[in-house]
C-alpha cells in the first residue's frame, strides 16, 4: 500500500547518498590536513576515490548508514549546547575558546564521544561478520551480537583493564607538568 511516507524509492539512491557523504567529509578532512592543505585537486581525486570505495562495498556502505544518524544527532546535541550558552551570555569569542589551546578538555571529550559513535556503528556493520570469523569455539550458546558483546565488555577481566587503563589516563594527566612555551 502506498503511504505518503513510503521511503523505499530511498534505498534504490542509497548508494549516491553514501557518495555524496563520504565525498564530502574526505575532502573537507583533507583540506584541513597541513601536507593537503595546498593540494586541491589531489585532495579532490582522494576524496572520489574514498567516496567510490565506500558506496560500492556494501559493508562500508552499511558503516555509512549507522554512522549517519548518530553524527547528526552528535551535531544538533553539541548546537543546542552553544545555543544554550550563547543564550546564557558567553560570546562568540568564549564560545571559540572551548576548542582553543587552552581547553584542550572540551575538544578530547568530543572527539572520545566522536569515537564512541563511531566504534557503535562499527561494530553494528561489522560486528556479525568479525564474531562468525574470530568464533572459534562451538560454545557460543547466544549466538547474538549484542548479547556477546555485552558479556565481553562487562567480563571481569575487561573491566579491570577499563580500571587500570582510566587510572593510568588520570595519572598521566594530572601527574605530568604542563608543556613550556
Amino acid at each position: 500500500m502506498a503511504t505518503l511516507l513510503d521511503l523505499e524509492l530511498f534505498s534504490i539512491f542509497s548508494p549516491i547518498f553514501v557518495f555524496i557523504i563520504v565525498f564530502l567529509f574526505m575532502y573537507i578532512i583533507l583540506s584541513m590536513v597541513p601536507p593537503m592543505k595546498d593540494k586541491k585537486s589531489l585532495s579532490l581525486v582522494i576524496a572520489f576515490l574514498m567516496a567510490m570505495i565506500f558506496s560500492v562495498y556494501p559493508g562500508m556502505s552499511e558503516f555509512v548508514y549507522e554512522l549517519t544518524p548518530g553524527i547528526v544527532i552528535f551535531i544538533i546535541i553539541i548546537s543546542f549546547v552553544l545555543i544554550t550558552l550563547s543564550a546564557v551570555g558567553l560570546s562568540q569569542k568564549d564560545l571559540l575558546g572551548l576548542f582553543g589551546e587552552d581547553n584542550k578538555g572540551a575538544t578530547w571529550f568530543f572527539f572520545i564521544i566522536a569515537l564512541v559513535i563511531v566504534g557503535i556503528a562499527a561494530s553494528a556493520a561489522f560486528g556479525e561478520e568479525m564474531l562468525s570469523i574470530t568464533d572459534t569455539s562451538s560454545n557460543n550458546a547466544s549466538g547474538e551480537f549484542q548479547e556477546n558483546i555485552v558479556e565481553t565488555i562487562f567480563h571481569p577481566s575487561v573491566l579491570g583493564l577499563i580500571f587500570f587503563m582510566l587510572i593510568a589516563i588520570f595519572a598521566m594527566i594530572f601527574l605530568t607538568p604542563p608543556a613550556k612555551k
